[in-house]
Parts: structure tokens; C-alpha cells; sequence
């Protein structure tokens, strides 16, 4: 039974008892029976935060339930995070592996040119001892060519004179 009923209670038996000894205890009650009324307002007020506070529980538990589910979709948007990450692994693994072909073309490429850019070298040496032979051979040439020319020019005198001593033998 709640206090409230029982403090009725008791004031309706004190009222039909003693209702002449009320009147003179009253005046000496009258503290007692304001504490009470206080004590009853107060059992009013704690009622009433009871509900409140009631109403607060099942408002969290309103809360807690959202809060769950959207717990429920925070781990399964980590599960599909988590797939992707793996998923962008393996991609990051075949660039990797990708990188590392095209890096050993490109060391492969770069012996090719060091070896090609030594032919090359090698192509110029020959090509400047060429044209030094040419040059020495043009060199000669040309000497040649005077010789020959001052050989003809010797063969032109000796005919002359081979035609002047046949003139003067006939």
C-alpha cells in the first residue's frame, strides 16, 4: 500500500475517533501535519520523477536499439571495407609485380642503348679512321696524279725528240 493511502487512512480513523481531541492536537500537530503534507507533496514530486525518469529509461532503450542497428550497419560497412581493402591489395600486388616486369624491361632497354651507344662509339672511331685513310688516299692520289702527269709530260719530250732524231735520220 502506498504511503499516501495509508496516511489517509490513518487520518479518517483519527478523524471519526478523536474528532474533539483533533481540533485541540491540531494546534499542537499542525507542524507534524504540515511535514506531512510536505512529506506527501515531496512522495508527488518523486512519483512524478519516477515516471520521468521512466520515461528517460525507455527512451534510452528507444536509443540503445537504434544505436544498435546502426552498430549492426557500422560492422557490416567495416566487413565491406575490409573486402575492398583486400581487394585493393591484390590490385596494388599486380602493379607491384606489374612495375617490376616493366622495370627489368627498362634495364633490359637501357643495356640495349649503353650497348648501342658503344657501337656507336665504335662506328665513329671507324668512321674517323676512314676518313683519315681518305684523306691519305686523296693525298696519294693526287701525288700519283703528278707523278703520271710529270711521267706524260717526260713521254711528250722523249716522243718529240724521238720525232726530231727520226727527222734528221731520214
Amino acid at each position: 500500500m502506498p504511503n499516501n493511502e495509508i496516511a489517509e487512512l490513518l487520518r479518517g480513523i483519527i478523524r471519526e475517533e478523536m474528532q474533539t481531541v483533533r481540533e485541540e492536537l491540531r494546534q499542537e500537530f499542525r507542524p507534524i501535519n504540515e511535514r506531512l503534507t510536505t512529506i506527501e507533496e515531496g512522495q508527488k514530486t518523486l512519483e512524478e520523477g519516477q515516471k520521468t525518469l521512466s520515461g528517460r529509461l525507455t527512451t534510452i532503450e528507444e536509443g540503445q536499439k537504434t544505436l544498435s542497428g546502426r552498430l549492426t550497419t557500422i560492422e557490416a560497412g567495416q566487413k565491406t571495407l575490409e573486402a575492398g581493402q583486400n581487394s585493393l591489395n591484390e590490385r596494388l600486388a599486380t602493379i607491384e609485380a606489374g612495375q617490376n616486369l616493366l622495370e627489368a624491361g627498362l634495364q633490359l632497354t637501357n643495356d640495349r642503348l649503353d650497348n648501342l651507344e658503344h657501337s656507336v662509339l665504335e662506328l665513329r672511331r671507324g668512321q674517323i679512321n676512314l676518313e683519315k685513310g681518305q684523306l691519305k688516299l686523296q693525298k696519294d692520289v693526287t701525288q700519283i696524279n703528278k707523278a703520271v702527269n710529270a711521267i706524260w709530260e717526260d713521254i711528250l719530250k722523249l716522243d718529240n725528240r724521238l720525232g726530231v732524231q727520226e727527222k734528221k735520220s731520214l
